[in-house]
């Protein structure tokens, strides 16, 4: 009988174990601390009923990071998700983000929009729009027109 009572008591343990990580595949919370030197975030999750809790280190995902490469970090209150395959956010990653009432979608047409403080690019199918306060163009040659 002792026998069956750890057996029983084991597969609680592993079906327990087995639904936080179903839980923990797919989170939603904010960015609350950065590593831009890393590319590392911290994020708050706070999920219906469960304690809020702060993700470990994880790094976000980049559009590219190849031969062509991209740097476009989070900010601290950016609505994200963290993904792990596991269920583990040890190992997860940043899912790129998500918007949310404080941090709404720029544009509402078809463009492209790109919004860094008050700087705006927008690329449209044959337009590339730069509306900024200050734009600078550095080249060691070349010509514009």
């Amino acid at each position: 009988m002792a026998d069956f009572i750890d057996e029983f008591v084991e597969m609680q343990r592993r079906v327990f174990e087995l639904e936080r990580r179903a839980a923990n595949r797919k989170r939603t919370g904010t960015v609350q601390k950065l590593d831009l030197g890393k590319g590392l975030a911290r994020v708050l999750i706070e999920n219906d009923g469960d304690r809020p809790f702060l993700s470990p280190w994880v790094p976000w995902k980049e559009i590219a990071a190849g031969g062509i490469s991209s740097h476009i970090p989070p900010t601290i209150g950016q609505q994200v998700d963290v993904v792990s395959e596991s269920g583990d956010l040890t190992d997860g990653t940043i899912d790129f983000s998500t918007h949310s009432n404080a941090n709404p979608r720029p544009h509402n047409g078809p463009e492209a929009v790109i919004v860094k403080g008050s700087a705006r690019l927008f690329i449209g199918d044959d337009t590339v729009t730069i509306d900024a306060p200050n734009i600078a163009f550095r080249a060691s040659s070349g010509t514009l027109g």
